[in-house]
């Protein structure tokens, strides 16, 4: 009978200290291993991640290899490594997705009996910041509890598979989809299976702090990236506009934004109160690293130039 079926996570991530040992922890028990590319953190992200590797966890770090943030290049090096070097599946996932599994051990079931001309896809799950929720409760897991109760539009995150190994398929900036190179220059997307018992809760709005500091500086490294895919946080531009013009987010809006995150522009994704529902992920591990409060968006924007600043004097 063969072993079990190694699985691999692969993420990239950034400025995400609020929520990063929440994610380490939350994944290593259902993984065999976890690869995260690092990619320019200005927050004590780092500093977290490599108090956790330091415990002999399977956690492995690597440097972004670009200063612009280019996801599906960074992360489509790292799975075909993984692939190459053994792995059956790579589990996409950014710092803000959380596996949700009917068991610990589901994805060493369910993933082998994926067809083998499929990619894997995992259905997201948006949850949403209440003024209710414990303002004392570090763990942003553990404080934000309220789901949609239907998500009113598909999105998905991908499980590679080693047919990924083949130089046909590439995939899409946020890892929501792989592609298929055809005849002539044509792309069409791979076929993909849900798995249906898995969903991927998302936490994208945590605090205004921290998800004004994301899509100010999300803005502006796009604006200084020219090769940057231009659909890349498209969904940001309106609330960058509202940041900078001095309106800010307060509760209501944030809870706007986290309802329909991934089409801001449709007020038909909008639900009140019993659109949500309490469905809080399981937690049971401790924080042993917690952050500091997350940074205003001021404070990352003065860090983000003063290591632009640091790194032109070095290239000098």
């Amino acid at each position: 009978m063969a072993g079990p079926s190694p699985i691999a996570g692969v993420a990239m991530v950034g400025s995400e200290a609020d929520v990063i040992e929440a994610f380490v922890r939350h994944h290593l028990p259902l993984l065999d291993r976890l690869v995260l590319v690092v990619h320019e953190p200005l927050d004590e992200t780092r500093p977290i991640l490599e108090s956790l590797a330091a415990e002999g966890l399977p956690l492995e770090l690597r440097e972004a290899r670009h200063a612009a943030f280019r996801q599906a290049e960074e992360v489509t090096a790292v799975a075909r490594e993984l692939l190459r070097d053994g792995a059956d599946f790579v589990v996409l996932l950014d710092a803000d997705e959380f596996l949700k599994l009917p068991d610990p051990g589901y994805l060493r079931r369910a993933l082998p009996a994926l067809p083998p001309d499929r990619f894997g896809a995992l259905r997201w799950q948006s949850y949403v910041p209440l003024p209710g929720d414990d303002p004392h409760e570090p763990n942003p897991v553990r404080r934000i509890r309220h789901r949609r109760r239907d998500e009113g539009v598909d999105c998905f995150k991908v499980v590679l598979t080693r047919a990924f190994l083949r130089e046909e398929f590439f995939l899409l900036e946020g890892n929501h989809c792989v592609m298929r190179r055809g005849q002539g220059g044509t792309a069409a997307p791979a076929p993909m299976t849900e798995l249906k018992a898995v969903r991927l809760a998302h936490f994208p709005v945590r605090s205004r702090a921290q998800f004004e500091a994301k899509v100010v500086l999300g803005t502006l490294r796009k604006r200084e990236s020219p090769g940057a895919d231009p659909a890349l946080g498209t969904h940001w531009q309106a609330n960058y506009e509202a940041i900078r013009d001095g309106a800010g987010l307060d509760d209501a809006a944030l809870a706007r934004i986290a309802v329909r995150y991934a089409f801001p522009g449709d007020p038909a994704l909008d639900v009140g109160e019993d659109g949500l529902v309490p469905d809080a992920l399981p937690a049971g591990y401790a924080l042993r690293y917690p952050a500091t409060a997350p940074r205003s968006a001021l404070s990352a924007v003065l860090r983000w130039l003063e290591a632009r600043a640091a790194a032109g004097e070095a290239g000098a």
